[in-house]
């Protein structure tokens, strides 16, 4: 690096050189896979098995909040309140109308996603037979 600098642009290189020694950019999150399942959220982008996989915005939000909590039990109203608002006043089941297509657009791999009767969806740590 020549002289004179601004310390805002060594700043700056001394991130983007540690960034890259870590295998990651700042602020982005990496890709998420599970089973033949993989969502990369960065790019927007949902694979089953190595197939693009075109969704609608809701379907892919409702698909990245299961995937960040692959296992656990996300409650409707909070589905509800993280992809429509807290204020949304509209008919709730509308989720899950969202979630039988994501289903059918996921194909074989919409069989990960369970319902947790009364409380909400789950996607399966394990492959349902």
């Amino acid at each position: 690096m020549s002289k004179p600098f601004s310390l805002n642009i060594l700043a700056a290189k001394a991130r983007a050189l540690i960034a890259r020694s870590r295998g990651s950019i700042p602020g982005h999150e990496s890709l998420l896979i599970h089973h033949q399942l993989a969502v990369d959220p960065y790019g927007r982008r949902v694979t089953v098995d190595g197939e693009p996989v075109a969704l609608r915005p809701k379907e892919y939000e409702i698909l990245l909040v299961l995937m960040q909590n692959k296992g656990r039990v996300v409650a409707r109203k909070r589905l509800l309140s993280l992809l429509w608002g807290f204020d949304y006043d509209g008919d709730e089941r509308v989720l899950d109308r969202q979630i039988q297509t994501l289903r059918e657009r996921l194909k074989s791999a919409g069989r990960l996603i369970a319902t947790v009767y009364g409380v909400g969806y789950r996607l399966e740590q394990e492959e349902p037979k």
